[in-house]
């Protein structure tokens, strides 16, 4: 059996102190999880659904990044320099669009540099607003507040902008004809696509509305539990969860709709 640690951690709840132990879960411990893994291999062979390799080096991959990622941060935020926090972020948003680039099957020719563009306006600015504006740390360019929070909203964000692609590139193939004759009849390449526009865009916003629908009755989103976890007040942490949710919820409405307006060109020529 492992060794659990401790440590002590304090929230406000009305003014007065909340004390809590934090359960810091050992390393055997954290080994353990990797069971849940040997269910799912299981299930995979039962059915020979063929994915057992993608699961283990996704496994993999996933515990590489993380450990890798925890040094990373522990240096960030030891040194706590602007620049080197706007360094990290820049690197998340190039690599969060390499890997919408590597998971979407349909590619244009400019969809790289599309997925970017999307990705760093809408997540961007969303991001941008939520740190200056809705929690305001001191400095504004706090790793330990800019880094989590833009990570979260990039992340949503590249869900979204990998769903609207992938349905409007589907739609857009399916509905060729339909297109080509509206087209023929005088009507725009905006005005030929509306249909297909208005249901990848719908698409891409469906997931986070079954998500905000169920959240808080059905779901303890992961930010609120963690915070939970850490000692921090419940009412503090339903604050930052409904804030950063509907950040969320903004970032992937404005990179699903710039993916599908930069993309909706990629269809056409210019005669």
């Amino acid at each position: 059996h492992g060794q659990i640690g401790q440590v002590t951690a304090q929230g406000n709840i009305g003014g007065g102190m909340m004390t809590s132990q934090i359960v810091d879960i050992s390393l055997l411990r954290m080994m353990a999880s990797y069971g849940f893994v040997l269910v799912v291999l299981a299930l995979i062979r039962l059915k020979r659904i063929g994915l057992g390799r993608d699961l283990v080096t996704a496994v993999i991959r996933m515990t590489v990044q993380l450990i890798v990622m925890a040094f990373i941060l522990e240096m960030i935020f030891d040194m706590s320099l602007w620049y080197v926090v706007i360094a990290m972020e820049m690197a998340i948003f190039i690599l969060a669009s390499r890997i919408v680039l590597s998971r979407v099957k349909a590619k244009t020719r400019n969809l790289s540099r599309n997925i970017l563009i999307s990705l760093l306006l809408g997540a961007g600015s969303i991001m941008a607003f939520f740190i200056v504006i809705i929690v305001g740390p001191d400095p504004l360019y706090d790793p330990r507040y800019v880094i989590p929070l833009g990570g979260m909203i990039i992340g949503n964000s590249m869900n979204a902008c990998a769903i609207a692609f992938e349905r409007f590139h589907s739609l857009m193939k399916k509905d060729r004809k339909l297109i080509l004759t509206l087209l023929s009849l005088g009507a725009t390449s905006t005005e030929a696509t509306s249909s297909q526009f208005k249901e990848a865009l719908k698409a891409a916003f469906l997931p986070i509305l079954i998500t905000m629908t169920a959240t808080g009755m059905v779901i303890l989103p992961g930010m609120m539990t963690g915070q939970i976890l850490s000692g921090t007040s419940p009412l503090t942490a339903v604050k930052y969860q409904i804030a950063i949710m509907m950040g969320i919820t903004s970032s992937n409405a404005l990179v699903a709709y710039l993916i599908l307006y930069l993309e909706n060109g990629e269809f056409f020529n210019n005669k």
